[in-house]
């Protein structure tokens, strides 16, 4: 999920991409997964799940990080074990860079929101290390 969602954030799709800035060109280098086209329909559907009236993200809803999320796809359900948990992979971008990542992780169990504020931290200081080191 990872490569994909790093595929999509860095190829010619994401030149028109909500979320995305006009000045940030993706990577002429990169080819699309399918077509720039398809590719930037992809985006626009992983941003349309983080519309406020959706929130279907998990990362953001730790306000005390710095970064906002451009793109989500989540998880949420039992595992064999009838346990909860929750995954999701981002494009994420961090506040005052402005740079953008890819964050994914899976099975976290989840009883409520305060279970993926560690997750949401993690990511927020390791942005920042690689950063600001």
């Amino acid at each position: 999920m990872a490569r994909l969602f790093t595929f999509l954030a860095a190829g010619p799709g994401a030149a028109g991409a909500p979320g995305v800035d006009p000045g940030q060109a993706p990577d002429p280098e990169n080819t699309p997964l399918v077509d720039a086209a398809s590719d930037e329909a992809m985006l626009k559907r992983l941003f349309n799940a983080v519309d406020v009236s959706r929130l279907h993200l998990f990362l953001n809803r730790d306000t005390s990080v710095q970064f906002a999320t451009f793109q989500s796809k989540i998880g949420l359900g039992p595992v064999n074990s009838g346990t909860m948990v929750a995954s999701e992979a981002a494009i994420i971008k961090e506040a005052s860079a402005g740079r953008r990542f890819v964050a994914v992780f899976q099975n976290r169990t989840f009883v409520n929101d305060s279970s993926i504020v560690p997750v949401s931290q993690v990511i927020d200081a390791t942005i920042a290390n690689f950063l600001f080191p």
